[in-house]
């Protein structure tokens, strides 16, 4: 995919992120683990400013880093949502939506930062 911040991601097996490291197709910065040691696997990426990156994945997990990518915060109000996140869209920074399985919608709230379910 292609960010806010001009640089492009790919998403793989096994937890990894990846961002280019400039404009050079074949340039790729090192492989990030958002969150090590877990077996389920990301889904989706998306900006709400250029320095905030939403990602989603299996298992209701929810991450967000605050720098660009560099460190990462699991979004925890979340995890007991029974569903894997499967899209994630900002319209601009105040309005956002996750799509998970089984009709779970989860809006972003920028007051509290987090996600809320939808019914």
């Amino acid at each position: 995919g292609f960010g806010d911040d001009e640089r492009r991601w790919l998403i793989a097996r096994g937890g990894q992120i990846q961002f280019s490291a400039s404009d050079e197709p074949e340039d790729w910065g090192d492989v990030v683990y958002p969150e090590p040691g877990t077996s389920w696997g990301l889904l989706d990426v998306a900006y709400r400013t250029p320095e905030e990156i939403w990602v989603s994945g299996g298992s209701a997990n929810l991450l967000v880093s605050f720098d660009g990518g560099e460190t990462w915060e699991k979004d925890r109000k979340v995890e007991n949502v029974p569903s894997n996140f499967y899209k994630i869209v900002f319209l601009n920074p105040e309005k956002g939506f996750i799509l998970g399985d089984r009709g779970v919608l989860l809006r972003y709230e920028p007051q509290t930062e987090t996600a809320v379910k939808e019914a």
